[in-house]
Parts: structure tokens; C-alpha cells; sequence
């Protein structure tokens, strides 16, 4: 299956494939003013070397809490904060 006609008028045109398969798409754009200009969204970015190897959600991966990425950021007042739940 393929497309054989571009997006023009909310529509498009595909072929190929067999009856009845389903067709799904999305349609992605960039958008051109000056707020988007000056405030792009950034897809992937590279983080700091004291962050590599946390997780935002360590649970997610079956990492222990201490991966979180706060611990990197400030690792001395959560170790406090823990320790005193551990009391």
C-alpha cells in the first residue's frame, strides 16, 4: 500500500495493498511564525554528564528510585530526605 496522491483539499489517494486492509496516517507539520521561530521545541537533546544513566521514571525500567534524575540534580538532600523516612 502506498500513497499515490499528496494531502490537497483534506484529502489524500493510496493503492496497492488488498480489500479491506485498513489504512492509518498522521500528518505532521512545522509551524512558521515568529513565537515557533524563537521557541523550538527540541526533540532529542544530549544530557548533562551527571544526569546519564537516570531515569525520569526509574520505576518504569525496574531501576531503583535512587536513578531518578533528581537524585543526580541534588542527591545530598534527597539522600537526607530518605534516610529520615527510614527512621
Amino acid at each position: 500500500m502506498y500513497v499515490t496522491a499528496k494531502v490537497r483539499g483534506n484529502r489524500f489517494r493510496v493503492a496497492g495493498g488488498r480489500p479491506g486492509m485498513e489504512v492509518s496516517w498522521q500528518l505532521t507539520g512545522v509551524r512558521r511564525n515568529a513565537y515557533a521561530e524563537k521557541n523550538r521545541v527540541r526533540v532529542e537533546e544530549m544530557k548533562p554528564v551527571a544526569e546519564r544513566g537516570t531515569y525520569l521514571h526509574p520505576e518504569a525500567f525496574d531501576k531503583p528510585g535512587e536513578k531518578n534524575v533528581e537524585w543526580a540534580r541534588d542527591s545530598a538532600r534527597l539522600k537526607r530526605a530518605k534516610e529520615a523516612r527510614e527512621k
